[in-house]
């Protein structure tokens, strides 16, 4: 085999590797990029918590106007958080008397420990 011809098989060999190592490295940052890319439909607000706490009903307190103390945007309606309030409380009725304790839920975006 000639010199030239050697020459020109290294070559070919060398920018196959070149095609290959390019093929792989855009595979890779393809696979990185889909990996750490951010949805163009994230939600950005912030992460938030639910927690609960124990309310005592005063005099003239309500199911509803308890709730307007502690319900926030995460529920779909004032209803379905009074739901979840009975639910929790094992209460049949939505009503209350002074001097009753009541579990209520409520988010908040600080992580508490």
């Amino acid at each position: 085999m000639s010199t030239g011809k050697k020459f020109r098989i290294r070559q070919i060999r060398r920018i196959r590797e070149r095609i290959i190592m390019l093929v792989i490295g855009i595979i890779i940052g393809l696979f990185l990029f889909q990996l750490f890319a951010v949805p163009a439909n994230a939600d950005n607000r912030s992460q938030k918590y639910k927690y609960y706490t124990g309310v005592f009903v005063r005099p003239g307190d309500n199911l509803w106007s308890i709730a307007e103390d502690y319900i926030t945007d995460d529920y779909e309606s004032m209803d379905s958080y009074i739901a979840e309030v009975m639910q929790m409380n094992h209460m049949s009725d939505t009503q209350v008397r002074a001097g009753n304790y009541l579990y209520v839920p409520y988010y908040s975006e600080e992580l508490l420990e």
